[in-house]
C-alpha cells in the first residue's frame, strides 16, 4: 500500500524560482541565526524573518491555529508514520497531541511545508524545511518524504539534485525513503534521460542499504506505461 502524493503544481511555477536563490539554500547549512522553536500555540504569531516565505505568518496560523488544519497535519502523519513502519514515532505524536495537549513542532513544520508543495511553491517549501531546521526541530521520515517529493516532482532540474541529497541525508538519518518517494527522484532522472547519472545515485543508495522493490513501485505507478517508465524500470531493475 502506498502513500497517495500531494497535488503539487511545482512545474508551472518554475520560472519564478531562481538559481542563485535555490543555490544559496542548498550551499549554505543554515541561512538563519538560531531560532526559538516558534511552534508553541498561544497568541503570538510566528516572527517572519528575511529568508522565510512572505507568507509564512499566514500559513503558520492556517497549520497551527486552526482545528481543520490542526487535525489534518496530525492525522496525515500519523497515518504515513505508521504506513512506512515508523510506529513509535507515530505513537509519540498522538500522546503528545492527544493526551498532552500538545502540538509537536515537526508537525507543524512538515504541515507548512506540505502547504507550500500543494500550492507549487517548491523554493518556499524549501525555504519553510531550513526554517524548520534553524528553529531545531528535527525532520522525520514524513517530513523528508513530502520534501523529497516536492523537489523532485519541479520542473527546475536544479531542485532534482536537491531531491538527491536529502534522499541521502535522510539514509543517513537512520530512514528508509518509501516507494513513492524514491521512485518520485527516479521518475525524474527518467524524464530527463539522464539514465547514467541515476544508475550511479541507485549505487550509493545500495551502499547505504537500499534495495527498490519491484511490486511497490508497480502499485505506485498505477499501471502506467510508455518510455518514461520503461526507463525507470531499466534504471531501478536493469529491465
Amino acid at each position: 500500500m502506498t502513500r497517495k502524493t500531494s497535488k503539487s503544481k511545482s512545474k508551472t511555477k518554475a520560472k519564478a524560482n531562481t538559481s542563485e536563490e535555490i543555490e544559496s539554500l542548498v550551499e549554505i547549512d543554515n541561512v538563519y541565526d538560531p531560532i526559538p522553536p516558534p511552534y508553541q500555540q498561544g497568541p503570538e504569531p510566528i516572527v517572519v524573518c528575511p529568508n522565510d516565505p512572505k507568507d509564512l505568518a499566514e500559513v503558520y496560523e492556517k497549520v497551527n491555529f486552526y482545528a481543520a488544519g490542526v487535525i489534518l497535519s496530525v492525522v496525515k502523519m500519523v497515518e504515513a508514520l505508521s504506513m512506512d513502519g515508523y510506529n513509535r514515532e507515530a505513537a509519540e505524536i498522538g500522546t503528545d497531541v492527544m493526551d498532552k495537549g500538545n502540538m509537536p513542532g515537526v508537525v507543524v513544520f512538515t504541515g507548512i511545508i506540505e502547504e507550500y508543495a500543494n500550492m507549487g511553491r517548491t523554493l518556499d517549501a524549501l525555504k519553510a524545511y531550513k526554517r524548520m531546521l534553524a528553529s531545531k526541530v528535527t525532520p522525520n521520515a514524513y517530513t523528508y518524504s513530502i520534501l523529497i517529493e516536492t523537489l523532485a516532482g519541479d520542473a527546475d532540474p536544479k531542485f532534482l539534485v536537491v531531491a538527491k541529497k536529502y534522499m541521502l541525508e535522510m539514509m543517513g538519518m537512520g530512514m528508509k525513503p518509501n516507494a513513492l518517494t524514491y521512485t518520485a527522484v527516479f521518475k525524474g532522472f527518467a524524464q530527463r534521460g539522464k539514465t547514467e547519472e541515476a544508475k550511479q545515485f541507485l549505487e550509493d543508495m545500495k551502499a547505504k542499504g537500499f534495495e527498490p522493490d519491484e511490486k511497490a513501485v508497480r502499485e505506485v505507478l498505477m499501471g502506467r506505461r510508455g518510455p518514461m517508465v520503461r526507463s525507470l524500470f531499466n534504471i531501478l531493475f536493469g529491465k
